[in-house]
């Protein structure tokens, strides 16, 4: 058993290491820059109050970096290796969480453990290195929930709390708290916890696909006292106190329980990720047209076509699961673990609308649907619930293969990730009515001084989106590499004209980023710096308020406007 137990793992490691080698070489990418490059914060490993208070709400992943800068400084490779490992890790902890649940043949456990890690859908996950969040987040995930199947098979079994049992309990909830402080995904682990408990160690002798390892077939199941079964759920209730003390420390920090830097219409994006739900499963299904930015559409109405049958299949998936809960529970857990971690995309807007990272954790309860479908294939495994020998061979067979396949969609996906131009060429091929990944392919290309293939990138952007500010100000810059000023001013002209009408449609923070990019193109822009100035103090943000006009006076001296505010600024302070 440890023999066999041992070489599935040394496979998994060995597997993950040759499919992902060809990615720890590949430079950073995109929000890398912010996370890590410009990222002042994880320079000092020592200071763990700028390490969380640069992103409290996802510190440990903040820490982790800022170990990989103390290891490498801003060498890719050792974020990539960390990434790679952490992704081995994880197939090896599904495989154990497998492991000690199920009695049937260690191959299918195996194979299970390898569709996850080779998995084409992944690589941006691993391969990108800000997307660490998400496997950080996984691995502590679950570790808690190994910690807490033993936590509760010992407590089942003997109905009795001891040392040991509270050291299982208490690790799972540490864990819990590295998984939320990884990735806010991790607040849904409680939630999967009951599950499992209700699909896999209930008091209720029912026959499934497969029966939970720590069971005999000969001893009856343990019946608990209705009496009891109130006082055996209490352990839950610390989870859930983390949960709400959690939303309270957000609440204060941020002013919110969403995402502070973007807003989006709850509504409107409910009913979008109800759409991007479906697309989820076809990428999971046919990972092929991978794209680090896709494009996808939000919904508008309830009563739309693609919406109302969005819906309409997720209520038969969630019924479905229901009805087959008493005659496969393992099925419906698969079912539950995929849609439980996918909801807080679909509650919490994000400025992405369909990512392929937010997959990793979710996808889990996709792998073993997909292993438990291989094993009804199998001839005689309704009546004996193990393997026979020609069942055995099928498996192996149709498991190679599908691994193989995996791993080669993901060894040639990772390519794509070896540059930013191959990266964004493939995106704006892909998504050809975005004016981000042309933007973005414009920067890249400009990086290599392809100045005239940046700016028809750049000028492509504008033409899909005319007040892309970002655009806006990276074609000014290319022109200003080339030496025409004239064509810059334009843009700068323009740059100031995309301000003015997100400040007249209401869209605060469009035009504040307008404004700021005049600035970094035009340094001594008094209009850019009074209308700044002006946005901030309708924000109340008066320090930077005071800031802007101060940059006023300094390119202005005479300006009496900028006077008299920064004077009525400072009396009010």
């Amino acid at each position: 058993m440890r023999r066999e137990t041992s070489l599935s793992i040394i496979i998994i490691f060995i597997v993950s290491f040759a499919i992902y080698s060809n990615t720890l070489n590949s430079p950073f990418h995109y929000d890398d820059e912010k996370v890590i490059v410009k990222n002042e914060s994880v320079r000092d490993i020592k200071d763990f109050q700028k390490i969380f208070s640069s992103n409290p709400s996802r510190p440990v992943s903040t820490f982790s970096f800022a170990l990989n800068f103390w290891w490498g400084k801003l060498n890719p490779f050792s974020y990539h290796l960390v990434n790679i490992i952490l992704h081995c890790l994880n197939g090896v902890l599904f495989f154990l969480i497998l492991r000690i649940t199920f009695q049937g043949d260690i191959l299918v456990l195996v194979f299970t453990s390898l569709v996850f890690i080779s998995h084409p859908v992944n690589t941006e996950s691993v391969s990108y290195i800000s997307s660490r969040s998400g496997v950080l987040c996984a691995t502590f995930y679950l570790l808690s929930m190994i910690f807490f199947i033993i936590f509760l098979r010992n407590f089942r079994n003997t109905g009795a709390s001891g040392l040991k049992q509270t050291g299982f309990y208490l690790t799972s909830i540490i864990f819990f708290l590295l998984s939320i402080g990884s990735k806010e995904t991790g607040i849904t682990l409680p939630l999967i916890l009951i599950l499992y408990e209700s699909c896999f160690s209930t008091s209720i002798d029912r026959r499934g696909f497969l029966t939970p390892s720590w069971r005999d077939k000969n001893v009856p199941p343990i019946k608990l006292k209705r009496i009891n079964v109130i006082h055996y759920k209490l352990y839950y209730v610390p989870f859930f106190v983390i949960i709400g003390a959690i939303m309270v420390l957000r609440r204060y920090f941020y002013g919110t329980l969403g995402n502070p830097t973007f807003h989006r219409d709850y509504y409107k994006n409910f009913l979008t990720q109800a759409n991007a739900l479906w697309a989820y499963i076809k990428l999971l299904i046919f990972p092929v047209n991978l794209n680090i930015d896709h494009e996808y559409f939000l919904s508008g109405s309830f009563l739309e076509i693609k919406t109302l049958l969005s819906f309409i299949g997720i209520l038969i998936l969630i019924f479905g699961a229901l009805i087959i809960y008493r005659k496969c529970s393992e099925i419906a857990f698969s079912v539950f673990f995929f849609l439980i971690t996918f909801s807080p995309t679909l509650l919490i807007p994000l400025q992405d609308i369909l990512s392929e990272r937010w997959l990793y954790l979710p996808g889990i309860g996709f792998y073993l649907f997909l292993a438990l479908f291989i094993m009804l294939l199998q001839d005689g495994y309704r009546e004996s619930y193990h393997f026979s020998k020609g069942g055995k061979g099928g498996l192996s067979v149709i498991g190679i293969l599908l691994i193989l396949f995996f791993s080669i969609l993901t060894f040639s996906r990772n390519e794509v990730w070896s540059s930013e131009a191959l990266l964004w060429r493939d995106a704006a091929q892909k998504s050809p009515h975005k004016a981000r990944t042309h933007n973005n392919l414009g920067v890249a290309l400009a990086k290599l001084k392809l100045y005239n293939e940046a700016i028809k990138s750049f000028k492509e952007a504008i033409r899909i989106d005319k007040h892309y500010s970002p655009s806006r100000a990276n074609l000014g810059r290319a022109y200003r590499k080339k030496g025409e000023k004239s064509l810059m001013l334009q843009e700068a002209v323009a740059l100031f004209e995309s301000g003015n009408y997100y400040f007249k449609k209401g869209m605060i923070k469009e035009a504040i980023i307008s404004y700021k990019e005049l600035i970094g193109l035009v340094p001594n822009s008094v209009a850019a710096y009074g209308n700044l100035g002006m946005l901030y103090m309708s924000l109340n943000e008066m320090k930077l308020a005071k800031e802007c006009f101060e940059n006023v006076l300094i390119y202005n001296p005479k300006n009496e406007a900028a006077k008299k505010i920064l004077k009525e600024i400072n009396e009010g302070n």
